[in-house]
């Protein structure tokens, strides 16, 4: 069989090349002539092979016909390879008929096949292996590769006899992509361990896959870059839509997209419910006694928060607003979680009256006491800001000195009239504060807790790991307590929490818990999603041997390259994995939790809550609000952070035209497959989030039908009132004196205020606005 020629130089096989293969073995040609013929095929093959490798043979065939280092071609490989090299040679004498499905280099390349074997069982003698080789042939100094002189000189060194020719053609054969030097990878094929050089051939396998997955990427990237036009040469098409669409990149672009889209939805939802508590109730604690839990359960279930939505008629997303709020993902919400300064006060006013009174309602007569102000405030159950407060501070309570008597102010005044009432106390009877609401931030017992955490799990982030079970980057009071129990330490938990803490937020994150952990983790974080998308990606694309883990030279080597401005030793004591001997070795199973951390940290110090600060409403409000300082209160109140995402569809677009290949790197030596026709295809421009169902869209068209509607009902009111008025003068007239009668025409209504009203009797139904039927004649006034 004949392979190149003119159909093979369009990279397909001539036609009925199966139905050859009998051919082989044909009497009619004799067995001399048949070497010759052979002889003469194999040096047209080598010195074809030789042009393409820049005039080494060996580098041409792991070009073209041994990619993955098996030191053999299967034969539709050859043919392929024949037709991209535009050579016409007999593939079926080559191979012959002891081995008609590969040809070995050994076959093909006497010369060239001893020399690899000579070298193969040199290295294997002399060190064992490949990697033993390069361990000892790599210098101190060097970055994990071995030039072509330091290698020539090595094998010199330890013993192999050889020209220079022929050391140089063995570089040539591991150094297949001419880069002038070789890694320990290129030269694992050579293993005369079958097993081992398995496992290096499939590696190799894997990283030719990925290096064309990394070769299509780019091509993205240039296209969303420079946002080529449909009709450019170099647009790519749509028949590579699925090849596409299958991307790492792309992939994990969308699922980040619509992660920006969710969390921007439910810090808008939290937004809107934060607004609406503000508006009707004022704040936190008000609204959760008034609103959210009017029953004093002191919990609040989803169920209980879209029964409040739907009976306020609050139009609000609901999961995404739960989503907000439950940080704790335990199902439930307390009253902490809405208003956790408030909540604060209130605990720490009742932790103090209950060191002194079993409830909080038997302090109230001793309250009325000390307020001293009989003569002008004549209730004996309830009390102005003011006084309450005077008789706080007689007491002893340390919340006045701390200020937060503000705070406790208005979370118990429930209808925000200014006044504290005895049923308040009663109410603050039936709460059970958690632990840490009841403590102050205790700094020996963190020094304490720390001591034997580092003991149990060592560096920081690895004690991290352990609170942090779900690897959200927050930690809530239960998880805290939860890792307590599972260490046995049983020490002042509420003053560690309180200390790590200190916006009251009701959870914690890696930056409150160690902050140099946090700025490194996160500045990797953001390094890994804006060049790769995710930790196993970019540990895919930086194993440059295929071992599945990273070296320390070969995640400086990435970091460098891609201008990561953070420390990699550093990154490693964070990670407690620093060795001395410099051959740390990290997986991506290790760093996988950055993948479930917010894209962007959201800031830990709470703003102020709605309400807290009121204006003065006279009375009882005046004398609170003389007070200096005006308590604010986090939590839910505190107005979310929107990170800036376009609402505009992706610009990318993935066009090629049928006349030109892909542009790629000049040192890639991949091919796309040829095309063959046009089309038209945007990945990753898929962007439903601007979509709605039929439902809302309805439920718009309607809203905006119902604002018409009332705008239009107030305009026909407004001229009813004014058609009224102009009776009552005109009734007035008629029983006047007559020198104080009014001038008729006075009376009658303007022509444009009647055209408005005929108007609106056009538009709107006579029964929902009261307005006359069309065609009526228009009001006047008798005189």
């Amino acid at each position: 069989m004949t392979c190149g020629g003119r159909g093979a130089s369009k990279g397909r096989l001539p036609p009925g090349w199966a139905r050859l293969s009998a051919c082989a073995g044909s009497r009619r040609t004799s067995r001399p002539r048949c070497m010759v013929e052979v002889e003469r095929d194999r040096q047209i093959v080598l010195r074809a092979l030789a042009k393409r490798g820049d005039g080494s043979a060996l580098r041409g065939w792991r070009q073209e016909l041994d990619p993955d280092g098996s030191l053999d071609t299967r034969f539709l490989d050859f043919c392929k390879a024949a037709a991209r090299l535009k050579i016409a040679v007999d593939a079926l004498k080559l191979f012959g008929e002891e081995s008609p499905d590969a040809l070995t280099l050994q076959k093909l390349a006497p010369v060239q096949g001893a020399l690899v074997n000579k070298f193969r069982k040199w290295m294997a003698d002399k060190f064992g292996g490949p990697g033993e080789m390069f361990m000892v042939f790599e210098p101190p100094d060097s970055d994990g590769k071995l030039t072509r002189e330091v290698f020539m000189e090595k094998c010199k060194e330890h013993g192999f006899e050889s020209s220079e020719s022929d050391l140089a053609e063995v570089f040539n054969l591991l150094d297949a992509s001419c880069m002038g030097s070789i890694a320990m990878e290129d030269v694992s094929f050579l293993d005369m361990d079958e097993k081992r050089r398995a496992g290096a051939i499939e590696k190799a396998r894997v990283r030719r896959k990925f290096a064309h997955e990394h070769q299509m990427t780019e091509v993205y990237r240039e296209n969303r870059r420079f946002n080529l036009s449909i009709a450019h040469r170099l647009a790519p098409r749509g028949w590579h839509a699925h090849a596409f669409e299958e991307l790492q990149e792309v992939l994990i672009e969308r699922r980040c997209k619509w992660k920006r889209i969710h969390d921007v939805r439910c810090r808008e939802a939290g937004e809107i419910f934060a607004r609406h508590l503000r508006s009707a109730y004022g704040n936190g604690v008000r609204a959760w006694r008034r609103g959210l839990d009017p029953r004093c359960n002191f919990v609040l279930r989803k169920v209980d928060l879209g029964r409040y939505c739907r009976t306020v008629n609050l139009e609000v997303d609901l999961a995404g607003l739960w989503k907000s709020l439950d940080r704790s993902n335990n199902g439930e919400l307390f009253m902490e979680d809405v208003a956790s300064k408030s909540s604060a006060a209130l605990a720490s006013f009742r932790y103090f009256v209950r060191k002194s009174h079993p409830a909080c309602g038997l302090v109230w007569d001793q309250v009325l006491v000390e307020s001293r102000s009989p003569s002008s405030w004549k209730s004996n159950s309830s009390l102005p800001y003011g006084p309450f407060l005077r008789a706080l501070k007689t007491l002893g309570w340390p919340g006045i000195a701390q200020g937060v008597g503000v705070d406790l102010c208005q979370a118990l005044d429930l209808y925000g009239c200014g006044i504290v009432c005895k049923t308040d106390l009663h109410w603050l009877d039936k709460w059970e504060a958690p632990d840490w609401l009841c403590t102050e931030a205790d700094p020996e017992a963190f020094e304490d807790f720390s001591r034997v955490m580092k003991q149990a799990f060592g560096a920081p982030l690895r004690q991290w790991r352990q609170l942090d079970e779900d690897n959200s980057n927050e930690v809530s009071w239960a998880e805290f307590t939860e890792c307590c129990d599972q260490i046995g330490w049983n020490g002042n938990r509420g003053g560690v929490w309180r200390h790590l803490d200190k916006g009251l937020n009701g959870y914690i994150s890696l930056k409150e818990f160690d902050a140099l952990s946090s700025e490194v983790m996160l500045s990797f974080k953001d390094f890994v999603d804006r060049n790769f998308g995710s930790v196993e990606y970019a540990f895919k694309s930086m194993d440059t041997d295929g071992s599945g883990s990273l070296t320390l030279s070969e995640l400086k080597r990435a970091c460098k390259r891609l201008k990561w401005k953070g420390d990699v030793r550093t990154l490693l004591r964070c990670l407690d994995l620093e060795t001395g001997d410099g051959r740390t070795t990290l997986s991506w199973r290790e760093l996988d939790f950055l993948d479930t951390w917010p894209m962007t940290e959201e800031g830990n110090e709470a703003a102020d809550e709605p309400g807290d600060k009121m204006p003065p409403l006279g009375g009882a409000v005046g004398q609170a609000a003389s007070l200096k300082r005006l308590s604010t209160d986090g939590g839910l109140m505190s107005p979310p952070i929107s990170p800036q995402v376009s609402s505009q569809r992706s610009s990318g677009k993935l066009q090629r035209s049928a006349s030109e290949p892909f542009r790629v790197s000049s040192g890639s030596n991949l091919s796309l497959p040829a095309l063959k026709r046009r089309d038209e295809y945007r990945p990753g421009d898929h962007d439903p989030s601007w979509r709605k169902s039929k439902t809302s869209v309805k439920a718009d068209i309607l809203a905006a039908f119902r604002k018409q509607n009332d705008h239009l009902r107030g305009k026909t009111d407004q001229l009813r009132a004014e058609h009224k008025e102009l009776e009552k003068q005109a009734q007035r007239w008629q029983r006047g004196p007559p020198g104080q009668r009014l001038n008729p025409a006075a009376l009658m209504i303007p022509e444009d205020a009647e055209e408005d009203a005929e108007g609106m009797g056009e538009t709107m139904l006579p029964e929902e606005v009261g307005a006359r039927p069309p065609g009526s004649p228009s009001p006047s006034v008798a005189v």
